[in-house]
């Protein structure tokens, strides 16, 4: 049996087996041959003669390379510190040389240990593993390397250990420190540290911080007695920001007590440290302004911070600010009412075409929580106002669930919501140049909200009055606008309704929209009123709009928005359209004829439009269909029209004196498939037309008209002498047929003759006596698109007469 009295308690469990190596190796010769058992009880007392540690060790002891060879294991040992209590376990293995040991591995683990400092306990396990050796002699030990981890804790690095006088100094490095509370630029944090101790207790000589990434470093001095622990002239460096110093008392009984102030720090050098440990990069972007920190722990966490003239900018010059102000108080206290008060103003925020004047808008947060149970809080008393742009009150509750998922219930108002400052703030372009839209109006609204986890249900009423919206530039006015919408809706569940089960949940109460008018370009709509409802995944909408709209009527009677408030919405409306007038479309060119019809469902998402119905009428004396209606992505400035339209029977008399090509007589049907419809030009297209013949309709086309396709198929007009001798005498031509396919695809535009005889492809056939042929005498050219509408734009002459012989332009 062996007694081992240790002075400083803090290295008991550190010097343990060294100190068993060293009392073996001092006593013991190599023994020859089989190895040797040994079973030793260990006695550790502190300063004061209460037991440390207690502990039976079993160890084997045999000879290797001429050295004794030692292996141990801890048996029934307990180690009991003021701030550390519990069982513990650990083998070990060592070379005793002369009087040298060195320390090939230990292990020690204490599973449900209990830690206890400033007066806050926790239970957790610690496992130590280290190298190294240890000159008893010297009284030195050094671990090369070593790893504690304590918890979901854990350090690694290196321990210098000797004997000074009456006490002991150490020395070392940390060489990585992981923790789920260091934020993410801290993991790789480095410390370098000096301890020394004696029967007083331990004083922490010198500690510098050091992460890689960050340049933050630190230092602090400190000592350890019977009262705890005392850490002063912490001081924190961030280069570049400034300094940010305290100190801290960790008493055996009682909080802990922390003080740090940083009362002019620079922005500058603050931001890209706080942005990289948080993990984020902050390359390319720019500070400036100073920042104030003030930190209390005591019975509760007092947290100050402020922000004077302060200003960022975004590499790319999205995100700009510049004069912010901003104080925060967080008083977090451990049993009683823990508050926050944010003031946020004056000064400029632009974030993309979003602008926030701070100074006509600031910002004022206060709200009261508190701990009403092990994973419970209650909130009360939260109040946000934003100057003009509303006021928002809320109380609640959050708890965790059994299965670790937090739940949460409340109610929330909201009050004065300003809808011209909110869209001037959130959606108006404080760049735009011209006439500015606005929005006008007030919106209140209040809910209970309720969930788990990601889940939000909400249950309530929104209401807006006297609201508006007003775009001179794109000639959008909506005014009188008034809303009563009962609130019933789910944001992230869990279990997504179906479509067809959400139209039945619709609540009994229905809300109003009402309307006095909406005015679009050639639309204009007065009194409107609708009922509306809103259910988990479905804003119902009952009632019908009828508006005039060039000389007819639209009706729309409105079905539901499913998903309404979420990028994956879809709308659906039933749609229809009596009598109107063509000629009333603006365009260069005037058109003659009607169009109605039942378009049927017509369903709208962000990524198609499309029409079920279509549209019959009657285009310069032919019967009309327009079909297959449909647009991609319709919210997009790049949106994409498509259709198929077809003409029976089409009187092109009517058809050349609108667009003012010359004279032609007879009957044409028109068919145009797969068109595609891209910032208002034609993408693609198929065209095909072919005369009809017509009992007592003349097939007749003036020279003029000739040449207008001349152009349009050569580029150049008709020309020489015999041209010329034909325009003396002769003012129209009869033809027997006419065929025409024209296409369009990838810019690229064809016009083929549809007439063939004899390896020659016509566009335009004579009779067998006497009249003209229009030959295609080029059927595989093609040209750009562009090129072709500047052809058309030479020929198309809708506001000159019908039927005037071209003069100093043609033959």
């Amino acid at each position: 049996m062996a007694l081992f009295s240790a002075k400083p308690p803090c290295l008991a469990l550190c010097l343990l087996v060294a100190a068993l190596f060293a009392c073996v190796g001092a006593r013991a010769e190599p023994p020859q041959g089989q190895a040797k058992s040994l079973a030793l009880e260990l006695k550790v007392n502190g300063p004061d003669g209460g037991r440390i540690l207690e502990a039976r060790l079993a160890a084997e002891v045999g000879f290797r390379d001429g050295a004794v060879a030692l292996a141990a294991q801890l048996r029934d040992a307990g180690l009991s510190l003021p701030w550390l209590f519990g069982p513990v376990l650990g083998a070990a293995r060592a070379l005793v040389k002369g009087r040298a040991v060195e320390l090939e591995s230990m292990d020690l683990r204490m599973p449900g240990a209990r830690l206890g400092l400033g007066g806050q306990n926790a239970t957790l396990d610690i496992n130590l593993r280290a190298r190294g050796r240890y000159l008893p002699d010297k009284g030195l030990l050094v671990l090369d390397s070593f790893s504690l981890g304590l918890g979901p804790h854990a350090v690694s690095g290196s321990l210098k250990l000797a004997r000074s006088g009456s006490g002991w100094s150490a020395s070392g490095e940390l060489k990585a420190v992981k923790s789920p509370f260091l934020p993410l630029g801290l993991a790789g944090i480095r410390a370098g540290f000096s301890l020394a101790g004696d029967a007083s207790g331990v004083r922490l000589r010198q500690l510098e911080l050091r992460a890689a990434e960050t340049e933050l470093t630190a230092s602090a001095s400190a000592t350890s007695g019977p009262e705890g622990l005392a850490i002063r002239n912490i001081d924190i460096r961030v280069p570049g920001a400034g300094r940010v110093s305290g100190r801290a008392l960790f008493p055996r009984k009682g909080p802990a007590q922390v003080r740090l102030d940083g009362p002019a720090l620079d922005l500058a050098g603050l931001a890209p440290l706080a942005a990289r440990l948080i993990g984020l990069d902050p390359a390319g972007w720019t500070f400036g302004g100073a920042a104030s920190l003030g930190l209390r722990l005591d019975d509760g966490l007092c947290l100050d911070l402020g922000l004077r003239k302060a200003s960022f900018a975004s590499p790319e010059g999205r995100y700009l600010a510049q004069g912010l102000e901003a104080s925060a108080e967080a008083r977090l206290g451990s049993g009683a009412w823990s508050r926050l008060k944010l003031d946020l103003g004056p000064g400029e925020v632009l974030a993309g075409t979003g602008y926030l004047d701070l100074a006509a808008f600031p910002l004022r947060l206060a709200a009261r929580a508190r701990k009403i149970g092990p994973r419970a809080f209650e909130l009360k008393d939260l109040d946000l106002d934003w100057g003009g742009l509303g006021r928002v009150s809320a109380r609640g509750r959050l708890a965790a669930t059994e299965d670790g998922v937090w739940s949460h219930s409340g109610r929330v108002q909201v009050s004065g919501a300003g809808l011209e400052g909110l869209f001037r703030t959130l959606f108006s372009d404080p760049l735009a140049s011209g006439p500015v839209a606005r929005a006008f109006g007030l919106a209140q609204a209040e809910a209970d909200f309720s969930g788990q986890g990601k889940e939000l249900r909400l249950k309530g009423r929104l209401k807006v009055s006297g609201a508006g919206f007003e775009d001179q530039k794109n000639q959008i006015l909506v005014h009188g606008l008034c809303l009563d919408l009962p609130l019933e809706y789910v944001f992230n569940a869990v279990d997504p309704v179906q479509e067809t089960e959400a139209r039945e949940r619709v609540p009994g109460q229905w809300g109003a929209l009402r309307c006095a008018g909406l005015s679009l370009p050639h639309l204009a709509v007065e009194n409107i009123a609708l009922g509306v409802a809103l259910a988990p995944d479905l804003l119902a909408v009952d009632g019908e709009i009828s508006a005039p709209v060039f000389g007819g009527v639209l009706r729309l009677r409105p079905l539901a928005v499913h998903r309404p408030l979420s990028g994956d919405f879809r709308v659906e409306c039933l749609a229809g359209l009596a009598g109107l007038d063509l000629s009333l479309l603006p365009g260069r060119v005037p058109l003659e004829g009607s169009l109605s019809g039942d378009l049927g469902l017509v369903s709208l998402d962000a990524n198609r439009l499309s029409v079920q119905g279509g549209l019959r009428g009657e285009l310069w004396g032919g019967e009309l269909t327009v079909d297959r209606i449909a647009c991609d992505r319709p919210l997009s400035p790049a949106r994409t029209l498509a259709g198929e339209a077809a003409v029976r029977g089409m009187d092109l008399e009517s058809l050349s004196r609108a667009l003012g090509v010359g004279r032609v007589t007879g009957r044409l049907d028109l068919e145009v498939r797969d068109l595609r419809l891209a910032f208002g030009q034609p993408e693609s297209f198929s065209l095909i037309a072919r005369s009809v013949p017509q009992r007592g309709v003349d097939q007749t086309v003036s020279l003029k008209a000739v040449n207008s396709l001349s152009v349009i198929g050569t580029g150049s007009g008709l020309g020489g002498v015999g041209v010329g001798i034909f325009a003396r005498f002769f003012k129209e031509f009869s033809y027997k047929s006419i065929g025409l396919a024209c296409t369009l695809k990838n810019d690229l535009f064809r016009v083929r003759g549809l007439l063939r005889r004899g390896g020659v492809e016509y566009i335009i056939k004579k009779p067998f006596l006497f009249g003209i042929n229009v030959i295609n005498s080029n059927p595989d050219n093609g040209i750009r698109f562009f090129d072709m509408l500047e052809r058309l734009r030479r020929v198309v002459r809708p506001d000159r007469p019908a039927g005037d012989r071209p003069k100093e332009e043609g033959p």
